[in-house]
C-alpha cells in the first residue's frame, strides 16, 4: 500500500503527519524517532516536510506515518466528543502497556510498539 504512493501523496502525507505530531505536542527529536528517520536527521529538517518536501520513499517511514493517521482516526472514534482526549490518552500510563504511556511504548519499541498501540485502539490485539 504505502510503497505505491506518488510524490504528491508523500508530500501531502508529510504535511499531515507533521501537523498531527505537532498537535499531539510531540517533541521534534521524538518525531524523528517515531517516523524512523535517520538518526542524523536534525529537528529543523521537519520544517521542510511542512513546506512541501515529500516523505522519503522508505517503506518503514511511510508505514509508520500511515499508522499514526490510523491511530489518530481511532482516537477520534474513541473520544468523539472531546478531540483533545487523544493527546491525553497518548501520555497517560496504561495498564495494557505495563503502566507505560502509549507514546513511550511507540518510542521505545519502534514499529512493534506502534502496531501494539494501533491494535489496542482497533480492538484487534487478541485476534489470530
Amino acid at each position: 500500500m504505502t510503497h505505491d504512493l506518488t510524490e504528491q501523496e508523500r508530500t501531502e502525507l508529510a504535511l499531515s503527519i507533521i501537523n498531527l505530531l505537532n498537535y499531539w505536542k510531540i517533541e521534534p527529536v521524538s518525531q524523528i524517532n517515531l517516523l524512523g528517520l535517520p538518526e542524523k536527521t536534525k529537528p529543523r529538517a521537519l520544517k521542510r516536510y511542512q513546506g512541501g518536501t515529500p516523505l522519503p520513499e522508505d517503506h518503514d517511514t511511510l508505514h509508520r506515518a500511515v499508522s499514526f493517521l490510523r491511530i489518530h482516526e481511532s482516537l477520534l472514534i474513541t473520544y468523539p466528543h472531546n478531540k483533545a482526549m487523544g493527546k491525553i490518552w497518548l501520555t497517560t500510563p496504561n495498564r495494557r502497556f505495563q503502566d507505560k504511556t502509549p507514546l513511550s511504548v511507540m518510542l521505545e519499541q519502534g514499529m512493534d510498539g506502534i502496531q501494539q498501540v494501533r491494535s489496542h485502539l482497533d480492538c484487534t490485539e487478541n485476534w489470530i
